[in-house]
Parts: C-alpha cells; structure tokens; sequence
C-alpha cells in the first residue's frame, strides 16, 4: 500500500489527473477498439456480464461502432464497378469502409467491407503521431485520410500517420491485405519524419492509373509513380517545393508551398491546392500533362471571389465540379487560365463542404467532415444539381452510445428494476429491465440531451425549464435518485436545481417539482434569495432512505441537505458538513476536517474562476446516510442521522478511506482513496462499494459498519495497483476489457445485488451479475 500526507490543494481539478469530467473525452478518444481475448464471467466474480454504451467489452469510443457511415473524412466511388462501389475513409476508427452497391449506400444500409480493424464493429482512435493503436502492418491504419481508386478498381489509402500509402488490389474481389506500400521500406516499417506536420497529405490516380501523391512524411513534395502495380513502389518523378523563406517573402512562387490537395483531370492534367505560407496566398496550380511536358505550373486557377482555391472532382467531360458558397459549382472544359467557374446549383441547405466524388450517374457525393466529436455526413446532391440535398450516417448521439457517463441509479420499486443513466450529453437514459438488459441495447428512455451538443467543450446551460436541464455540469458532477414510487429526481447541477420526474416510463418526460429554485422551472440562480434551508448551489449527489426522506449533496456550499417531505415542501430539515443553514465553507473554513465537516468541491481560476465539485450519497436497509467527502479523499457514515443528531451541526460516526477524521490522507491499497471523484452505493445486504476513479478500480467493503478495509476490487487484480496516468494526445488508454476500468465515475446496486458502474473514461457501463 502506498499513500501519501500531502494536504489537499486548492485550485485542483476534482480528479487526481487534472481533468474536467467532459475534458476527458478528447483524451477517451485514445482508447483502443480492437478484439480482446474474452473473459468469461460468472456470478461472485469481478468480471463483468454485460455493458451499455459499447456493443462487446473490447470497444470504448463514445458513440456506437458499427458499419454505418460517421467520421467520413474523403470518399472514393470505384466508377469501373457496376453497380458502383463507394470507400470511406474514416480516420477516428481507423479504418475504411466499403459498399459494394452504391445503391446499399444511399440507403443507409451498413458497409460489407471493412480494412484496418477486424469487423465493421471495431476501431481505434489515434491522438497524434506516438498514439498509433496497432503496429504498422498490411492490415492496419493509423488515420488514414485519404482514399482513390484506380480504372481498373484497385484502392490506394493515405496512411497518414504511418507516413505511407497502402495499394489494395481489388479488394471486394481478393482480400483486406494490402498489396504494396508506398513512403515506407516495409509493411512492418515506419519512418518517422524528422518534424511531423499537420498538415494533411493527399494523393490521385489518373486515367493510365499512374500515381500522384504529395509525400505523407511532410516534405511538401509531390510524387508521381509511373503505373505502380506493373513497374515499382519508387516514384519517377518529384516535384520540388519552394523553400519556407521564399514562400514567406515575396510574391508567389512558381513551386507550390504547402500542397494540400491534388486531382487529375481526364485530360492528365495535374491540379494542385496550394495553401501557401503566410504572406503568400492560396491558389490552385495546374500542370498540363506533367508526365509529357515539364514538371511547373502552366497556370493558376481562379477562385470564385469570396472562396479560395476548390477541393473539386473531375466528371469524364473534363469539367471540374466543386462546392463554394453553398452552391455547386463548374469549371467547364476546356480549363484554361480565363475560364471562370459557373454555378450549376440553388443554394444548398445545409450549406457544406468537404470532399467531393461523382458516380457513373453525374451524382455528387461530399464527405463532409468535420473532427473526432462533430457530427459527420455524407452529402448527395444528385445532377443536375436542382433538387434537395440527401444525407447519408447519422448522428453520433444515439440512444446506444455513452459518452462519459456517470451519476447512475436503479429504481428498486420497479419489477423488473429500471435502471437510469446520466452522460456527457446532459441527458438520461433509462432501460427498463436494469437485471436483463443485452449488452449494447439502446436505451428505452431518453430524457433531455438538447443542451450539449459536444460533450468535448464545457460550458454553461443555455437555459432552464422543466425540460430544459443539465444532469450533466461543465465542471461538476449533478446526480440521480428515485423514490419508493419510481419518480426520478435529477440534480440540474449546472441550474442550482433538483427536479422532479412523476414515474418517467409512463409519463412525459417534462419535470413536475424543483426544489432550489422557489418553485421556479425557470429561474436558475445560485442560492436564490440568499444561503437557507431552501436554496442549493451546484446540487450534486441525491440519495432517498426507505421512508422516502431525499438527501441533497449541495456541492458549493459544502454540506448534505435532508428534504423530509420533498414532494410537499422544498425546505431541508437538517444539515451535514455544516453548523447551520447559512454556512457554506470548505471544511467550515478550517484547514483540516473533522468529523463536523465536508468539502464537495473547490474554485479554481483567477481571471475565470470555475467550481468544482463533486460528491457521492448512499443510505443503507438501515438508514445509516454514507456521503463521498472529496476533497477531504474519504467516505463518511452518518449512523441513524435522523435521530441520532442533531438539525445543524451533525457529526460522522466513522470514516473509510483515513486512519482518522482529521487526515487527507490518499493513495492506493485496501485503506485509502485516490484525490479524485469517489462515488458510492450500498447493496440491500450492507455491502458499500466505492469507485475510486484516479486508482481506476472500485473497491467493495464487506461490513463497512465493522471494517473499514476493503474486502475485494474491482478493476484490477490487487490493491496495490493504482490508476494509470491519463492519456494525453500521444499516448493511449489501456485496452477495455470485462475486468478493467478507467476512472469509473459512479456506482448502484439492484434489489438482486447486481453492481453497476460507470466506467466513465471507456465510455460504458458495466453490469456485475451478483458479484
């Protein structure tokens, strides 16, 4: 066991890892999607049984994988096919997609190929260069952006972060191995550039299938490979880049600068999106039959004005078709230095952009791409270009992802018990059926979810009403509870509220009481009318006893508050962490805790102060109140604190996680806590559980009233292992398996004694059947 005395610092992040709860998400990307070897669990073990949120143990990205289209990043439609086939590059799962009927695509249907991952159910994400998943091989990618097919419908990808292309012959028709690479000495080999850029490469075949691509490592230079199946993987020609010095200073240079695009027309003609430096512009350069004449630009396209340079496809006429302004657009052949582009559309709705391929039919297809946490589409706007745009995927938000989830709770008065869920789209879904649900089922209830639409970027609510909420704060953890009548209470953290669903599987959805705000559904202040028995700022955790009394963990004002008849009156009868209803302080201002005292959450930030918080409720068959103390790292026991104490000035009759009221103490083992945002539960025979996010794990303590060492955990396979740093941008979370956690973030517990956890930074929740 280790452990350490280092007191609890102010301006802290509530997670030992320095992470707001939703900034976890972009590190959560980094999270790996391959198969892992199964784990079979049974009742009493700590393997789980079943998950939400992922459809197997082995994936944790925060929307559902499977084959349909989401983070298309460049389309290619292989024209030499009939019906035509269609490729996706999808670069956040690393990995292609594939359709063998164009037809199938339009409609929605899901891929019936997949390169880089094992199944349409698979993918990995890579954060930066160092974050690849999976080693270089014939069989994997690590973002690959950019996909083309031949005439004779062999299949080039942009490996981008491997610093390669890879060649697929005819991959309906032979298999998902690649057949030769390009940048690299091997399959196995990966090079990297002495400074890797950002900057994205590209590459086109043309009509011969000859090769063009502008070199993945960065150098700025493009490479032509003269007929690469029949002759070699070494380009035949190059051409130079102008150098950096030149591009910053002076007027433009006849070598490109940054190439960022390229596209061949039928003709052979060379064009290519020269994004410049800064102080020289972005323009188009084009190159009349490079491989027949000479290796510089004949002439630069014009723009259409307002727009820069177009990211256009070619139609077999030798017209350049391209989208700007929210028109479609057309260079008419023959493009000549003079020739002005000609719209062909209406103004399209939505307006888009990205990259754009056509089918046999003239249709145009725009993968309209936007990063790991936008919504991602297929555009079609079929020709002639007049009638309505259709779209292809569907958003990432559904009612089977997760995305960081959370505050957990299970209605025990329901048969079969319900079980509620909150995530980092400030939503609640609920299943029916908490003991049967299959992993991967969609939610049967979706309460909310409109305020967010990212879970990547905190900020504040737009607004409040009674069904306009956020369960799920910027920067604090709200909660969720249900009473012996199946009516759900939420804690709105982020609009100083707990509101009221009257029994929502049967009802509308909209609240039906507030506490904390007057009797208001749409005011929103923190501590209306002033610090009293009727006001909450930052409302956290919620927890009911058996005789329907509700337990409030008011998170900026440091205390836990018991609302006696909360369907009847909204004033707090009795106060914990705190001397009396109008004190509000950390510790009740003191350095060290005590057993009078809490502290739920801390104000970080000089110019742009943010709070903080977070905390965790549970009352055990005999009604002894366990409150999750975070930053003072410990789990609390109030024995028979309706009787026992007094209104104000309640004291704690035991503590887990210290050798004493008065330590801070935290670290690993049996004894101690990470600083971090502990949550717990009680099953109905006494046993506590705690996730303890920044160990990665949640501990289970037999006879908490007794003893105040664990007996068993959950998430690793000893005490003595703590949680890994997390992932930054070059670096991965471990592989999710049935046995393993990163940060889980909330814990519950079935009338059957079944555990639930958050397993917030995989992404999911887990179910252990009787454990």
């Amino acid at each position: 066991m280790t452990e350490t005395g280092a007191p609890v610092a102010h301006g802290y992040s509530m997670n030992n890892k320095k992470k707001p709860q939703l900034l976890l998400l972009a590190a959560a990307w980094t999270g790996l999607l391959a198969l892992s070897p199964p784990l079979h669990a049974a009742a009493g073990d700590t393997i789980a049984d079943a998950v939400l949120g992922q459809r197997r143990f082995s994936t944790d990205l925060p929307y559902f994988a499977d084959g349909t289209v989401l983070d298309a990043a460049d389309i290619a439609i292989d024209r030499s096919a009939v019906p035509n086939r269609v490729y996706i590059a999808s670069p956040d799962f690393n990995r292609v997609l594939g359709w063998s009927d164009i037809g199938r695509f339009r409609a929605g249907a899901p891929a019936d190929l997949v390169l880089g991952q094992p199944s349409v159910f698979n993918g990995s994400y890579a954060g930066g260069y160092l974050s690849c998943p999976a080693p270089a091989s014939a069989t994997t990618f690590c973002r690959p952006a950019r996909v083309a097919v031949d005439p004779a419908g062999n299949l080039y990808v942009l490996d981008s972060l491997n610093y390669r292309v890879l060649e697929f012959d005819r991959p309906f028709a032979t298999d998902r191995v690649a057949d030769r690479v390009f940048g690299q000495a091997s399959f196995t080999s990966r090079r990297l550039p002495a400074q890797p850029l950002n900057d994205p490469a590209d590459l086109a075949v043309d009509a011969h299938g000859d090769l063009w691509v502008i070199d993945p490592a960065g150098s700025r230079r493009i490479f032509e490979y003269d007929a690469p199946l029949s002759h070699d993987t070494r380009p035949d020609r190059v051409i130079a880049a102008a150098t950096e010095a030149a591009c910053e200073s002076g007027p433009p240079q006849p070598l490109p600068c940054r190439p960022l695009g390229l596209e061949v027309s039928p003709q052979g003609d060379l064009y290519v999106l020269d994004a410049g430096f800064p102080g020289s512009p972005s323009r188009e350069l084009v190159y009349r039959q490079p491989l027949t004449t000479d290796l510089l630009p004949d002439f630069t396209l014009a723009g259409t004005g307002s727009t820069g340079p177009p990211v256009g496809v070619f139609n077999p006429a030798g017209d350049l078709i391209f989208l700007a302004g929210g028109l479609v657009w057309r260079y008419p052949a023959p493009i000549g230095p003079e020739t002005a582009p000609e719209p062909l559309s209406p103004r399209l709705v939505p307006a888009f952009g990205g990259r754009p391929a056509l089918d046999t039919q003239g249709n145009l297809y725009v993968a309209s791409y936007q990063d790991a946490v936008e919504d991602s589409f297929v555009y079609v706007v079929d020709a002639p270009f007049q009638a309505e745009t259709a779209r292809i995927g569907r958003e990432l938000k559904t009612s089977r992802s997760l995305a960081l989830p959370a505050p957990l709770a299970v209605d025990r008065s329901s048969s079969p018990n319900h079980l509620y869920v909150v995530d980092a789209y400030n939503r609640v879904l609920g299943w029916r059926n908490a003991e049967g649900f299959a992993s991967g089922a969609a939610a049967d209830l979706v309460l909310g979810g409109s305020v967010q639409s990212k879970p990547d970027l905190p900020g504040s609510c737009s607004g409040a009403s009674a069904g306009l909420f956020c369960p799920y704060g910027s920067f604090n953890r709200g909660g969720l509870a249900v009473d012996s009548r199946g009516n759900l209470w939420v804690a709105d953290v982020d609009n100083h509220r707990v509101l009221e669903f009257d029994r929502p599987f049967e009802s509308d959805g909209v609240a039906d009481r507030v506490l904390g705000q007057g009797g208001s559904f749409t005011s929103r202040t923190c501590n209306l009318g002033g610090l009293s028995a009727r006001s909450l700022c930052f409302p956290g955790a919620l927890a009911f006893d058996r005789q329907d009394h509700l337990y409030v963990a008011d998170l900026a004002n440091q205390r836990v508050l018991l609302f006696e008849s909360p369907l009847t009156s909204d004033a707090a009868g009795r106060v914990f962490g705190q001397a009396g209803f109008t004190q509000g302080a950390c510790n009740r201002g003191h350095s060290k805790p005590t057993a009078a005292t809490l502290c739920l959450g801390d104000v970080e930030g000089e110019s742009n102060p943010r709070f903080y918080g977070a905390s965790s409720l549970a009352v055990d068959p005999r009604g002894n109140l366990y409150v999750a103390d975070t930053l003072n790292n410990r789990v609390l026991i109030y024995r028979d604190p309706l009787t026992s104490d007094a209104v104000a000035d309640a004291v704690a009759d035991e503590v887990i996680g210290q050798d004493g009221f008065r330590q801070t103490l935290h670290g690993t083992g049996p004894r101690r806590f990470s600083f971090s945002d502990l949550a717990v539960a009680v099953a109905p025979a006494g046993e506590l559980y705690v996730a303890d996010p920044g160990n990665d794990r949640v501990l289970e303590f037999q006879n908490p009233l007794a003893d105040t060492t664990a007996s068993r955990v959950f998430g690793h396979a000893d005490f003595t292992t703590g949680g890994v740093p997390y992932p930054g941008p070059f670096s991965s979370l471990p592989t999710p398996t049935a046995s393993n956690l990163v940060e889980p973030m909330g814990v519950a517990v079935d009338a059957a004694g079944n555990l639930y956890v958050a397993d917030t930074g995989h992404n999911r929740v887990l179910r252990f059947d009787r454990p």
